[in-house]
C-alpha cells in the first residue's frame, strides 16, 4: 500500500465525487500507482442510474432521448422536437420548444409552445438573438393537448398574431422514453453522459487532477474569465483503490473518498457506485416522486459513475484573478460547478 502524510489546504467537495469508464483503447489499464503521477483533465463522466421497486411498473424517463416531432407553417415555420415541461403539481400545461433545453443554442429563433389541457388556450412565441419576439395564440374549449405515459399529442391548430398572421401548427407527438421495470430485479433505468471537452463546457470549464510523487494532489477547476478554482489534499492507493482525502471546512471532518481505478498509456479511469438511498425510507419516496413511481414500491437506488481523464503533461493551471489559485466554499459547490461535478458520492 502505498501511504502519504496528510498536508491540508483547501476545500471544493465536488472535486471528489467524480468517477470513471471504459476508454475503449487498446492499452491494457492496470492499478499502477507510480502511472497515476502527473496532469489529468477530465474528458467524460457518465452516470447510470438503477432501481429496484416491489412492483413492476413504467417509468418515464424526463431525462432520456426524446423522439417524435411537431411541425408548424405559415408566418413562422419551424419543428418543435423537445418537450420542456410536463403537468405537475396541479399545472395542466405542457411547453414544446424547438431547441434542447438542457443545452445551450446558437439558433436563429427559439420557439416555444405553449398548450392548455383545460381551456384549449395555447401561445406560440418565437424570441430573437436581437431581443425581438412575437407571438401567436389560439382560443378554445377543447384541451389542445393529451399527455399520457410519457407522451404529449397535439391536435392540429390555426394560431393568428395581432397583426392578422397566422401558423398551422401540425398534429404530431413528442415522448419520452418509457422504461418498464419488472418487480424485484435491478433495473438500468437512465444514463447521462457530459463531454467536458465539447461545448458548452470546453476551454472555460476544464477540471484537471494534478497527482505529485509526494502524495500530495491537486484538483483544479477554470471558470471564466480567467479563474481557476482549486482544492489540495492527500492521495494515496491500496490495490486498484485510489483514496483522495481534503481538508475540514470550518473545523469540520476531513472529507475522504475511495475509487476503483486503472491507467493506461492514454486515460485515468476511474470508477465509484453511490449507494445515495441506502435504507432511508425518507429519501426513497423522494426517489419515487422524482421519477414518477408509486409510492412504497421504490426498494433500492443507486447510481453508478464513471470518468475518464486525458494526460494533460505539465501544464501549469491557468492564473487566477489574484494570481492564485481561488479555493470553493463547499457550500457554493453546486452554484460553480456543473451537477456532474457537485454530487457527493459514497465510498466504493
Amino acid at each position: 500500500m502505498r501511504l502519504f502524510p496528510t498536508r491540508l489546504a483547501v476545500s471544493a467537495l465536488a472535486l471528489l465525487s467524480l468517477a470513471a469508464c471504459d476508454s475503449g483503447t487498446t492499452d491494457e489499464p492496470s492499478a499502477d500507482p507510480d502511472a497515476l503521477v502527473g496532469s489529468w483533465s477530465l474528458l467524460e463522466s457518465t452516470d447510470e442510474t438503477f432501481l429496484t421497486v416491489s412492483e413492476g411498473q413504467p417509468l418515464v424517463d424526463q431525462g432520456g432521448v426524446q423522439t417524435g416531432s411537431v411541425a408548424f407553417s405559415g408566418a413562422e415555420s419551424g419543428t418543435l422536437r423537445y418537450i420542456a415541461s410536463v403537468p405537475s403539481n396541479g399545472s395542466t400545461e405542457a411547453v414544446l420548444v424547438s431547441y434542447d433545453p438542457r443545452q445551450s443554442t446558437t439558433d436563429p429563433v427559439r420557439y416555444e409552445l405553449r398548450l392548455s389541457g383545460t381551456s384549449g388556450y395555447t401561445t406560440l412565441y418565437a424570441f430573437r438573438p436581437n431581443g425581438s419576439s412575437s407571438y401567436y395564440e389560439s382560443f378554445g374549449s377543447v384541451p389542445a393537448y393529451t399527455y399520457v405515459n410519457g407522451r404529449v399529442t397535439v391536435r392540429a391548430l390555426t394560431l393568428q398574431s395581432f397583426s392578422g398572421t397566422s401558423v398551422s401548427v401540425a398534429a404530431g407527438a413528442i415522448a419520452f422514453p418509457v422504461v418498464q421495470i419488472p418487480a424485484g430485479q435491478r433495473t438500468l433505468v437512465r444514463t447521462t453522459t457530459v463531454a467536458f471537452q465539447e461545448p458548452p463546457y470546453d476551454g472555460i470549464d476544464a477540471l484537471r487532477y494534478v497527482f505529485e510523487d509526494d502524495g500530495v494532489y491537486r484538483a483544479e477547476r477554470d471558470n471564466f474569465p480567467n479563474v481557476t478554482y482549486s482544492t489540495e489534499g492527500t492521495w494515496e492507493t491500496s490495490g486498484d483503490r485510489l483514496r483522495l482525502t481534503v481538508p475540514a471546512f470550518d473545523e469540520g471532518t476531513a472529507e475522504t473518498r475511495t475509487y476503483r481505478y486503472a491507467v493506461s498509456d492514454s486515460r485515468l479511469l476511474l470508477d465509484v457506485t453511490a449507494q445515495d438511498c441506502r435504507a432511508d425510507a425518507a429519501c426513497l419516496r423522494n426517489v419515487e416522486g422524482s421519477f414518477g413511481l408509486r409510492t412504497g414500491t421504490v426498494t433500492g437506488y443507486s447510481v453508478e459513475s464513471r470518468a475518464t481523464f486525458n494526460p494533460t503533461g505539465d501544464a501549469p493551471a491557468r492564473p487566477a484573478r489574484t494570481g492564485a489559485p481561488v479555493p470553493v466554499d463547499p457550500r457554493r459547490e453546486t452554484a460553480v460547478w456543473p451537477r456532474a461535478l457537485a454530487r457527493t458520492a459514497a465510498d466504493a
